[in-house]
């Protein structure tokens, strides 16, 4: 009887301690329903298994405008996103999957609804009438005979990633203008966001980092922290890019640690000086010595002699050698600069980028050039 009584104990003891284990799950359970339901940061909206919205979002409230009241068991996710993707996304989905695929809700969840992993972007509509880009994450939410009771939609809104890869092309278009791609000393590496540009430098380690302050995700100014958190790439320069242009802001993010700072929209020259001082710095760091060398070039008439009596030196006269000169001393470490005169000599076989026009002591204003290497043309020469 006693054995009996203290197995009985030991059973209630186990059970009481399951119990709680339970009430805790559902407390953490509804702990984290609430957190998605209450994030602004998402848009969650829940359907039944036919579509129709049951679960709305304050996040999605916030985004699309609507609140949950005018959508719960009113309309589907269909009705809120751009008509024409979603036909364009049921003929696409039809051709992939050898199956026709009806323009509708159906287009939205059918790779969900067979276990498939679906995320894709897609235009959704406010109640104001005005749009923006998302990105959709798809859930069929299942019973537990594996029967679809629903489907759960997350999306994010894609603005400021569209708005980071509009500039990116912006920029990528002006600097193939200054044949900058073709340089053969460098390579671009990109990333659509803060994390994903941590990781990219952690694994390739470039020599200089670009690195927008308002990335989605995570900002610049973190994405920075990261970086010189990790003795991998802490001691890679990295230039700050961005829209703001006031001065104490500017400062702070030079304080912080940044390279260089650099106003959109970006400028060229201003852009190709800033890479070109981040290269010399990382050499400088890299092989512990200092070296900046500048070269600057002219063409034209000149005199040329012997002179001395004991020490013979030939020698160079001129006003050719004397802009020449000025083209060195007024140049940049780690470039070739050169006159207009020079650039008409060597534009069929070398790329030139323009600098512009610069004050040369004792010459005055001169429209200048930087050699950036043989063109096409000069390498099949």
């Amino acid at each position: 009887m006693e054995q009996a009584g203290i197995g009985e104990g030991r059973k209630v003891a186990a059970e009481g301690v399951t119990e709680v284990r339970r009430k805790e799950a559902l407390l953490k359970t509804g702990a984290l329903q609430d957190a998605i339901f209450n994030s602004a940061n998402f848009s969650s909206i829940a359907t039944d298994e036919k579509g129709v919205i049951q679960l709305f979002n304050v996040g999605a409230e916030r985004m699309l405008g609507y609140t949950a009241a005018e959508v719960l068991n009113k309309i589907t996710p269909a009705e809120i996103s751009d008509p024409q993707e979603v036909i364009a996304r049921a003929a696409a989905l039809s051709t992939e999957l050898g199956t026709k695929i009806t323009p509708g809700f159906e287009a939205l969840v059918f790779k969900a609804s067979r276990e498939i992993e679906d995320i894709y972007e897609l235009t959704y509509i406010r109640k104001d009438g005005s749009r923006f880009p998302a990105v959709v994450s798809v859930t069929a939410l299942r019973d537990d005979h594996d029967a679809i009771i629903g489907y759960l939609l997350i999306g994010t809104d894609n603005t400021a990633r569209k708005r980071v890869e509009e500039e990116q092309k912006k920029l990528d278009q002006r600097l193939r203008d200054q044949q900058f791609y073709t340089r053969p000393d460098i390579r671009l590496l990109t990333a659509v966001n803060g994390a994903l540009g941590v990781e990219a430098a952690r694994t390739s380690r470039p020599t200089v980092i670009l690195m927008d302050i308002n990335l989605p995700g995570m900002s610049g100014v973190d994405a920075f922290g990261l970086l010189g958190a990790d003795p991998t790439t802490a001691r890679i320069p990295v230039v700050a890019l961005s829209a703001n242009a006031m001065p104490r802001d500017i400062q702070a993010t030079l304080d912080a640690g940044f390279f260089r700072y650099l106003t959109k929209p970006i400028k060229v020259k201003e852009f190709m000086d800033t890479l070109n001082a981040a290269f010399t710095d990382r050499f400088n760091a890299r092989s512990g010595q200092t070296l900046a060398v500048r070269i600057g070039i002219n063409s034209g008439a000149g005199v040329a002699g012997v002179i001395g009596k004991r020490k013979f030196i030939y020698d160079l006269w001129g006003d050719a050698v004397n802009i020449a000169s000025r083209m060195e001393s007024h140049g940049m470490a780690g470039r070739v600069q050169v006159t207009q005169a020079t650039r008409h000599r060597l534009s069929e076989v070398f790329r030139l980028e323009e600098r512009g026009m610069i004050d040369l002591k004792g010459t005055g204003p001169m429209h200048t050039w930087f050699l950036t290497g043989r063109s096409d043309l000069g390498r099949r020469g």
